[in-house]
């Protein structure tokens, strides 16, 4: 229309009552043209459509000369369709010319060259995210970095430098909410000195996201605020108290009763020694003088804070552990012993029961016998979870984010999905009431879970 000397407003108007026009028609039930698209309600979106794929056929192309191929002027691309000549792709002002066979166009096309010469590349994709536990996370990154895995889907986790090899593209499927998140995640790929990297940015339909669309360079040169944090938050403050303590206690462990705890079967419940926090009880009752010095160094200097957390006469080590059980140490011991009894005796039961069938019905006896052991596979996972790990989803120590309260949906009970076992969804508490209530759902290990 614009070739046409029609002026902008009065061209927009003709396609949008166009485009409705059509719309209305392909969407119309009584439309012979109805049956291509599928349609389906889709929450706020209400309802949707789109093209059918089972209507779609894939034919190749024939190099011949009474084809109608066309090839636009300016782009160079290849089109089977033309409209007043007109290029359609869009934003290009060009004008389809008829493909002269003979010449170069088809055989330098890169499409084309890369469909018939180029070698197919299986596609390996798997997460990246915070909800693997540690070993499982790990494996992931090492199938990455030797070429087993080629495709790795991210959460903001991706930000902390975790180094996964060479990366040769980014995408990201929204804008980031600042300049420092997009340095962060734009900034994994071409680390390589012998790599060029490629970063696309899908901006959705908001306005965050459009905004920067229509200025991408404030995103990609934009300012970049130094991170704060607020010092005196009490909670902060008396987790990293507790990192302290820790990392004092395994000192003195070590040398004192030569024994270490890694994991959470070695510190909630040893077979073989004295458990991990009787041992704590015992070294916060010493009231070790290093450890007030350590403690002194990282405080903030600031009396009334000082005085909040009941730093001076040692009243502060309650809210970590005490006798009536009500510290976060003690909290987080009762569920975990909670959890290694539960499953202990479910294990016990189901092997019990099984003997009761050894020869009235073997195939009962198989399926709980298998049972019992998958009973004590989950225990046996729980106390291999790393110890430090767990601790700061128990509110017990730091970890990133600094959520101040954690709550954790449990699946490793769950007989049959061995992704189960590999996961561990936990959430702060503001996002958890709504994405762990009933009727809610979260993705993880390519799995939805309700």
């Amino acid at each position: 229309m614009q070739k046409r000397g029609i002026d902008d407003q009065e061209a927009k108007r003709y396609a949008v009552q166009f485009l409705t026009e059509l719309w209305n028609y392909l969407t119309h039930v009584t439309s012979p043209l109805c049956d291509y698209l599928t349609t389906e309600q889709r929450g706020r979106d209400g309802v949707v459509h789109r093209i059918d794929h089972t209507m779609w056929e894939i034919v190749p192309f024939q190099a011949q000369a009474d084809n109608n191929w066309w090839i636009c002027d300016r782009c160079q691309n290849i089109s089977a369709v033309n409209v007043e000549r007109l290029c359609p792709v869009y934003g290009c002002s060009g004008t389809l010319l008829p493909l002269d066979m003979r010449s170069g166009a088809i055989e330098s096309n890169l499409y084309r060259d890369m469909y018939s010469q180029g070698d197919p590349i299986p596609l390996a994709a798997e997460e990246h995210t915070a909800q693997w536990i540690t070993q499982q996370a790990a494996k992931i990154q090492n199938q990455f970095i030797r070429g087993e895995i080629n495709v790795l889907s991210c959460s903001t986790t991706f930000e902390l430098g975790v180094d996964v090899g060479d990366l040769q593209a980014v995408i990201l499927r929204n804008v980031p909410p600042t300049t420092a998140n997009y340095v962060q995640r734009a900034g994994r790929a071409g680390r390589r000195a012998d790599s060029a990297a490629f970063v696309l940015t899908f901006a959705q339909r908001r306005s965050h996201d459009l905004t920067y669309y229509d200025q991408p360079e404030k995103m990609v040169a934009g300012k970049i605020r130094p991170p704060g944090v607020v010092l005196t938050n009490e909670k902060i403050i008396r987790r990293h108290m507790h990192s302290v303590v820790f990392s004092n206690f395994f000192r003195w462990a070590k040398d004192v009763h030569e024994t270490t705890y890694t994991n959470v079967g070695e510190f909630f419940a040893p077979m073989d020694r004295q458990s991990g926090i009787e041992l704590l009880r015992l070294f916060l009752q010493r009231q070790p003088v290093q450890l007030e010095s350590a403690l002194d160094r990282v405080l903030p200097n600031d009396e009334l804070l000082r005085q909040e957390l009941l730093f001076s006469d040692w009243r502060w080590t309650s809210r970590l552990t005490n006798e009536d059980g009500s510290g976060v140490l003690d909290l987080a011991t009762a569920e975990i012993s909670g959890e290694l009894e539960t499953f202990q005796n479910l294990a016990l039961s189901a092997l019990q029961e099984a003997v009761t069938f050894l020869s009235a019905d073997p195939a009962k006896y198989a399926r709980l016998l298998k049972q019992g052991e998958y009973y004590g596979k989950v225990q046996n996972n729980i106390r291999q979870r790393h110890l430090l790990g767990l601790l700061g989803t128990r509110n017990v120590l730091p970890k990133y984010g600094f959520p101040t309260d954690v709550v954790e949906l449990k699946t490793d009970h769950l007989q049959g999905i061995k992704s189960a076992s590999d996961i561990s969804l936990d959430r702060d508490l503001r996002i958890a009431i709504s994405e762990f209530a009933p009727g809610g759902e979260v993705v993880a290990a390519k799995r939805i879970w309700r």
